[in-house]
C-alpha cells in the first residue's frame, strides 16, 4: 500500500479505491461498506461516459477536449471516458440536454485552443485564474480537490520533517519539481513568485515527473492526494519509493472548472450550472 503520512481513510477513498477499481477491475461490491458509502456519495457513483454521446438538442454538438489524467480523466479499454471530473461534466451536461463529444489533446493545446475561440469547445477541470479568464468562460466549481501534499523520495524522509509550504520554497537546498505550464493553485502560485524557490521545470506528465523525482532530478513536487494514488497504483512495486507527506497550514484543496472558449454561450453554461446545482457536484 502506499505511504501517508496523513488523513490515510481520505485519501485511500478518494483516489486508491477509485484507481483501482479502474486498473484491477475491482467490483465495487468488494470494496468495504465504509468505502462504498463514500464513494457512492462523494463520486455520484461511477461513471462511464462515451467518448461520443449522442445527446437531443437542437443546439451543435459541444467539444470536450481532455488528457487522460488519473484518477481525474480516464480512457477505458472500451474507449470510454471515465474518472473524477470527466464524469461529473459528464451527467451534468447529460442532465441539461447539451450535446456534446470527447477529443483527446495534451494539455498544452487545450489551451490553445480554447484561447484561438474559433470553435464551440471546452475543457474540464482546470483551475479559474485572471490569466486565463482574459480568453476562457468558466463554469461553477465541479470538484475540489484535497489539500495539497508534497510528493518526496521515501528515503529522503528525515530531511524534510514537517514542513509549509513557506519553508519548502526557502529552503535553497531542496529543489522543486515543476510541470511547465501548470498551475499549482492562485495560493500555491503566488508563493512561487514570492520566495523563487529552486526549480526544474519539465514538459513530462504527472507520472513522469514522480520518474524524474525518483531519478533525483529534483527532491519534491506538489500533487492532490487524489492524484498521488492514482500514481502509486500506476507504479506498482516502485510505488514503494515515493512518500506523500501533509503540509502544516496548507490551504484546502484547489477547485476545479469548466473553462471553455468565448463562442460557448452564456446560456450553454447557465444550462450546465444548474445541473450542477441540482445535487451532481462532488462536495
Amino acid at each position: 500500500m502506499p505511504r501517508f503520512e496523513y488523513f490515510a481513510d481520505q485519501v485511500h477513498v478518494t483516489g486508491l479505491t477509485y484507481a483501482l477499481q479502474v486498473f484491477l477491475k475491482t467490483p465495487v461490491n468488494l470494496v468495504s461498506n465504509m468505502w462504498k458509502k463514500v464513494l457512492v456519495a462523494g463520486f455520484a457513483c461511477k461513471i462511464i461516459i462515451p467518448l461520443a454521446v449522442s445527446v437531443a438538442s437542437a443546439e451543435p454538438t459541444l467539444k470536450l477536449v481532455y488528457a487522460d489524467r488519473l484518477p481525474y480523466y480516464i480512457t477505458t479499454s472500451d474507449n470510454r471516458v471515465d474518472g473524477l471530473v470527466a464524469g461529473v461534466v459528464a451527467r451534468a451536461l447529460d442532465k441539461a440536454g447539451i450535446a456534446y463529444r470527447w477529443e483527446s489533446q495534451p494539455p498544452k493545446r487545450q489551451l490553445e485552443t480554447i484561447r484561438r475561440d474559433l470553435d464551440r469547445v471546452c475543457s474540464p477541470g482546470w483551475f479559474r485564474n485572471p490569466e486565463r479568464e482574459t480568453f476562457a468562460k468558466f463554469s461553477d466549481p465541479v470538484y475540489q480537490d484535497l489539500p495539497q501534499i508534497a510528493i518526496i523520495r521515501g528515503d529522503d524522509r528525515a530531511m524534510f520533517g514537517k514542513p509549509t509550504l513557506d519553508a519548502l520554497f526557502l529552503n535553497r537546498d531542496l529543489w522543486f519539481g515543476v510541470k511547465q505550464g501548470y498551475s499549482y493553485g492562485a495560493y500555491v502560485d503566488s508563493l512561487i513568485s514570492k520566495y523563487a524557490p529552486n526549480v526544474r521545470r519539465s514538459p513530462q506528465d504527472a507520472l513522469g515527473m514522480v520518474r524524474m523525482l525518483l531519478a533525483r532530478r529534483f527532491d519534491y513536487t506538489l500533487a492532490a492526494p487524489e492524484e498521488f494514488t492514482s500514481l502509486v497504483a500506476q507504479m506498482r512495486s516502485n510505488g514503494q519509493n515515493i512518500l506523500a507527506i501533509e503540509l502544516k497550514g496548507a490551504p484546502p484543496g484547489n477547485t476545479r472548472y469548466l473553462m471553455c472558449s468565448k463562442k460557448v454561450e452564456d446560456s450553454l453554461l447557465a444550462g450546465f450550472n444548474d445541473a450542477l446545482s441540482q445535487g451532481l457536484k462532488l462536495p
